[in-house]
């Protein structure tokens, strides 16, 4: 990273600090089951998955996570329970992203840029999702990106 003075100010650049990595949850529209956790990260699949540990993303250089969004689009429910979404790290530990309105919109958003999730080279993670416990959405498409630095 290169450091640099403008006007007797120390800036540091943001740029070649970290990096990203982008998963999915699955490569297809799904209809999730109300309340039941599903699963993304690499290796997608057309289908979607409650099985942990088949849709690893692994780490390519140690760092701390320290931001995720996941994105949805999804026919609207008309739930009025929550959602949650979760980084799963080497299939043990959960650390909480977010919770979301039950994606009765088109598109639903859960982020967060406070996380502090310490990771290693070869580590792998999972984003792990609970659908709304009432009405799951239909036809739905998740992503995710986390920035590691």
């Amino acid at each position: 990273m290169s450091i640099s003075k403008i006007n007797g100010e120390t800036i540091i650049a943001a740029f070649g600090g970290g990096y990203s990595l982008r998963g999915a949850l699955a490569s297809a529209a799904n209809n999730p089951s109300p309340g039941t956790i599903y699963y993304g990260g690499g290796a997608i699949n057309t289908a979607i998955t409650t099985t942990s540990g088949v849709r690893r993303l692994y780490i390519p250089k140690t760092g701390t996570i320290k931001s995720c969004y996941g994105y949805f689009n999804q026919t609207a429910s008309v739930s009025a329970n929550t959602g949650t979404l979760n980084i799963r790290l080497n299939n043990t530990t959960d650390t909480a992203v977010g919770s979301a309105q039950a994606h009765n919109v088109t598109s639903t958003k859960y982020s967060s840029t406070s996380l502090s999730i310490a990771v290693t080279q070869g580590d792998y993670i999972e984003f792990k999702w609970t659908a709304p416990a009432t009405t799951a959405p239909t036809s739905v498409l998740g992503s995710f990106i986390i920035y590691i630095e």
